[in-house]
Parts: C-alpha cells; sequence; structure tokens
C-alpha cells in the first residue's frame, strides 16, 4: 500500500511541477515545500521507498532541481537525528 501511494505520489510531482525552477509559480513552489516535508515524513517510515520516490524510473524523471534539495534536506534530516541520540 505504501508503495502505491509513494508512485502516486511521485506522478503527480512529475505532473505538476515545471522542468526549471526559475518557472516555480506560487502554487508550484508551494507543492515543492510540501512535498519535501512529506518525503522527510516518509523517510522516517520508509527510508528506501521515500528514495525510490524521488530515484528516475521508466524514463520519467523527477525535475533535477527537485530531486536534489529533496536529497539534501533527506540526507540533512537523517543526519540531524542521529547527532540527537
Amino acid at each position: 500500500m505504501l508503495y502505491f501511494l509513494a508512485q502516486s505520489f511521485r506522478s503527480q510531482l512529475i505532473k505538476e511541477l515545471p522542468e526549471s525552477r526559475s518557472k516555480l509559480s506560487g502554487e508550484s513552489m508551494a507543492l515543492a515545500f510540501r512535498a519535501k516535508e512529506l518525503l522527510i515524513e516518509l523517510a522516517e517510515i520508509s527510508l528506501e521507498i521515500a528514495q525510490m520516490t524521488i530515484t528516475p524510473e521508466d524514463g520519467t524523471d523527477l525535475p533535477n532541481w527537485f530531486v536534489v534539495e529533496a536529497a539534501r534536506r533527506m540526507n540533512y534530516e537523517k543526519k540531524r537525528k542521529q547527532d540527537h541520540f
């Protein structure tokens, strides 16, 4: 079930996010911000599924700018949580 939801989430992001960060509208900027937050939450449940969500698949890729920002944010959050333990 989690895999299906993550794939649906990924498809929605591919459809809604512009290829170039410079083409972000207010609405798509809010979507990108919220999507990164949701990926953080997903990574807490399953890091593998979160990583799969931003990994290129079947010739469909998320915009590069989003993948870079999301991966940095997930790594930052992971490191921050490890430092607290």
